[in-house]
Protein backbone atom coordinates (compact mmCIF):
# COMPACT_ATOMS: atom_id res chain seq x y z
CA UNK A 1 0.00 0.00 0.00
CA UNK A 2 1.18 3.22 -0.91
CA UNK A 3 -0.11 6.65 0.48
CA UNK A 4 1.47 10.03 0.55
CA UNK A 5 0.78 13.53 -0.58
CA UNK A 6 1.36 15.85 -4.30
CA UNK A 7 1.02 19.26 -4.37
CA UNK A 8 0.70 21.02 -7.60
CA UNK A 9 1.16 24.75 -8.19
CA UNK A 10 0.61 26.13 -12.03
CA UNK A 11 1.37 30.01 -12.82
CA UNK A 12 -0.10 31.49 -16.27
CA UNK A 13 3.41 31.70 -17.70
CA UNK A 14 3.58 28.21 -18.03
CA UNK A 15 5.52 27.14 -14.74
CA UNK A 16 5.06 25.17 -12.21
CA UNK A 17 6.02 23.65 -9.35
CA UNK A 18 5.19 20.07 -7.44
CA UNK A 19 5.92 18.53 -4.18
CA UNK A 20 5.67 14.65 -3.19
CA UNK A 21 5.69 13.22 -0.17
CA UNK A 22 5.00 9.86 0.33
CA UNK A 23 5.44 6.32 1.66
CA UNK A 24 4.50 3.11 1.49
CA UNK A 25 3.69 -0.59 3.79
CA UNK A 26 4.15 -3.89 2.90
CA UNK A 27 1.39 -6.01 4.95
CA UNK A 28 4.19 -9.05 4.48
CA UNK A 29 7.15 -8.87 7.42
CA UNK A 30 9.31 -10.07 4.69
CA UNK A 31 9.60 -7.49 1.93
CA UNK A 32 12.07 -9.15 -0.26
CA UNK A 33 14.22 -6.21 -0.65
CA UNK A 34 17.75 -6.11 0.28
CA UNK A 35 19.20 -3.98 3.45
CA UNK A 36 19.54 -0.44 2.30
CA UNK A 37 17.04 0.11 -0.55
CA UNK A 38 14.46 1.86 1.90
CA UNK A 39 12.29 -0.98 1.01
CA UNK A 40 13.54 -3.43 3.47
CA UNK A 41 11.21 -3.01 6.41
CA UNK A 42 6.89 -3.26 6.57
CA UNK A 43 6.95 0.94 6.51
CA UNK A 44 9.43 2.08 3.61
CA UNK A 45 11.47 5.06 3.86
CA UNK A 46 9.63 8.37 3.71
CA UNK A 47 10.48 9.92 0.12
CA UNK A 48 9.97 13.53 -1.19
CA UNK A 49 10.62 15.32 -4.49
CA UNK A 50 10.18 18.81 -5.12
CA UNK A 51 10.39 20.27 -8.96
CA UNK A 52 10.52 24.05 -9.75
CA UNK A 53 10.03 24.71 -13.27
CA UNK A 54 9.45 28.38 -13.68
CA UNK A 55 10.36 28.41 -17.46
CA UNK A 56 10.38 25.42 -20.00
CA UNK A 57 14.17 25.84 -20.13
CA UNK A 58 14.76 25.77 -16.65
CA UNK A 59 14.05 23.09 -14.24
CA UNK A 60 15.05 22.50 -10.48
CA UNK A 61 14.91 18.63 -8.89
CA UNK A 62 15.35 18.15 -5.26
CA UNK A 63 14.59 14.34 -4.51
CA UNK A 64 15.33 13.21 -0.75
CA UNK A 65 14.58 9.80 0.87
CA UNK A 66 14.67 9.80 4.86
CA UNK A 67 15.21 6.74 7.44
CA UNK A 68 11.59 5.98 9.07
CA UNK A 69 13.16 5.09 12.06
CA UNK A 70 15.35 8.19 12.60
CA UNK A 71 14.65 10.40 10.11
CA UNK A 72 18.21 10.67 8.56
CA UNK A 73 18.81 11.83 5.56
CA UNK A 74 19.67 8.19 3.36
CA UNK A 75 19.70 9.96 -0.14
CA UNK A 76 19.79 13.16 -1.30
CA UNK A 77 19.84 14.25 -5.11
CA UNK A 78 20.02 17.58 -6.77
CA UNK A 79 19.51 18.50 -10.11
CA UNK A 80 19.13 21.72 -12.25
CA UNK A 81 18.83 21.71 -16.37
CA UNK A 82 18.95 24.62 -18.36
CA UNK A 83 18.38 24.95 -21.84
CA UNK A 84 15.88 23.37 -24.49
CA UNK A 85 15.15 19.58 -26.18
CA UNK A 86 18.70 20.57 -28.65
CA UNK A 87 21.10 22.64 -26.81
CA UNK A 88 21.38 21.91 -22.78
CA UNK A 89 22.96 21.93 -19.58
CA UNK A 90 22.80 19.61 -17.12
CA UNK A 91 24.47 19.49 -13.22
CA UNK A 92 23.76 17.33 -10.71
CA UNK A 93 24.74 16.50 -7.11
CA UNK A 94 23.91 12.84 -5.53
CA UNK A 95 24.75 11.63 -1.78
CA UNK A 96 23.75 8.31 -0.61
CA UNK A 97 24.44 6.99 3.14
CA UNK A 98 24.90 3.56 2.25
CA UNK A 99 24.72 2.75 -1.47
CA UNK A 100 23.33 -0.99 -2.48
CA UNK A 101 24.49 -0.55 -5.71
CA UNK A 102 27.84 0.00 -5.62
CA UNK A 103 30.71 -2.28 -5.24
CA UNK A 104 30.64 -1.76 -1.18
CA UNK A 105 27.69 -0.59 0.93
CA UNK A 106 29.60 3.00 1.71
CA UNK A 107 28.69 6.63 1.26
CA UNK A 108 28.75 7.71 -1.86
CA UNK A 109 28.93 11.53 -3.11
CA UNK A 110 29.11 12.65 -6.63
CA UNK A 111 28.93 15.46 -8.50
CA UNK A 112 27.79 15.68 -12.23
CA UNK A 113 28.15 17.73 -15.35
CA UNK A 114 26.39 17.03 -18.48
CA UNK A 115 25.55 18.79 -22.10
CA UNK A 116 23.86 18.87 -25.64
CA UNK A 117 24.46 21.21 -28.15
CA UNK A 118 23.50 21.03 -31.63
CA UNK A 119 25.93 21.90 -33.81
CA UNK A 120 23.78 21.44 -37.72
CA UNK A 121 20.67 20.34 -38.78
CA UNK A 122 21.01 16.89 -37.63
CA UNK A 123 24.28 16.86 -35.96
CA UNK A 124 24.75 17.55 -32.18
CA UNK A 125 27.66 17.16 -29.82
CA UNK A 126 27.36 15.55 -26.26
CA UNK A 127 29.92 15.30 -22.78
CA UNK A 128 29.39 14.42 -19.21
CA UNK A 129 31.82 14.18 -16.74
CA UNK A 130 31.26 12.36 -12.89
CA UNK A 131 33.71 13.08 -9.90
CA UNK A 132 33.28 11.71 -6.53
CA UNK A 133 33.32 14.07 -3.78
CA UNK A 134 34.81 11.65 -0.80
CA UNK A 135 37.79 9.88 0.27
CA UNK A 136 39.97 11.67 -2.46
CA UNK A 137 37.85 12.95 -4.26
CA UNK A 138 38.68 11.36 -7.77
CA UNK A 139 37.19 11.05 -11.43
CA UNK A 140 34.41 8.59 -11.89
CA UNK A 141 34.00 8.73 -15.99
CA UNK A 142 33.55 11.16 -18.81
CA UNK A 143 31.90 11.05 -22.12
CA UNK A 144 31.99 12.98 -25.20
CA UNK A 145 30.13 11.66 -28.37
CA UNK A 146 29.43 13.17 -31.58
CA UNK A 147 25.76 12.31 -33.07
CA UNK A 148 23.44 12.30 -36.14
CA UNK A 149 19.86 12.31 -35.86
CA UNK A 150 16.85 12.84 -38.11
CA UNK A 151 13.45 11.80 -38.59
CA UNK A 152 14.47 8.17 -39.23
CA UNK A 153 17.75 6.89 -37.94
CA UNK A 154 20.53 8.08 -35.88
CA UNK A 155 24.08 6.91 -35.01
CA UNK A 156 26.65 8.33 -32.45
CA UNK A 157 30.42 8.32 -32.71
CA UNK A 158 31.35 8.40 -28.47
CA UNK A 159 34.32 7.67 -26.36
CA UNK A 160 33.83 7.08 -22.21
CA UNK A 161 36.23 6.68 -20.21
CA UNK A 162 36.25 5.09 -16.95
CA UNK A 163 38.79 6.25 -13.82
CA UNK A 164 37.61 3.59 -11.53
CA UNK A 165 40.25 1.20 -9.95
CA UNK A 166 39.45 -1.14 -7.20
CA UNK A 167 40.67 -4.76 -7.23
CA UNK A 168 40.22 -6.27 -10.62
CA UNK A 169 38.44 -3.08 -12.13
CA UNK A 170 41.16 -0.75 -14.48
CA UNK A 171 40.53 2.22 -15.74
CA UNK A 172 39.51 2.26 -19.02
CA UNK A 173 38.94 4.07 -22.49
CA UNK A 174 35.93 2.83 -24.42
CA UNK A 175 35.16 3.93 -28.51
CA UNK A 176 31.44 2.90 -29.20
CA UNK A 177 29.66 3.69 -31.98
CA UNK A 178 25.56 2.89 -31.60
CA UNK A 179 22.61 2.76 -34.25
CA UNK A 180 19.08 3.93 -33.65
CA UNK A 181 15.94 3.09 -35.53
CA UNK A 182 13.20 5.78 -34.77
CA UNK A 183 9.37 4.46 -35.31
CA UNK A 184 7.50 5.06 -37.88
CA UNK A 185 4.18 7.38 -38.01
Amino acid sequence: MIFGIILLFYVSSGGYTTFLFGQSYNFSNNTGFANGTGLEDQFSDYVARLEIRPADYLQFVNRVRLDHDSLYLARNEVTMKLGTTDNWFDLGYVYLRDDPNGLTQDKREEIYIEGKTKIAEFWSVYGSYRRNLVNSGNSIDGTLGFEYLDECFGFALEAKRSFTRDRDVEPETRVSVKFRLLPFN
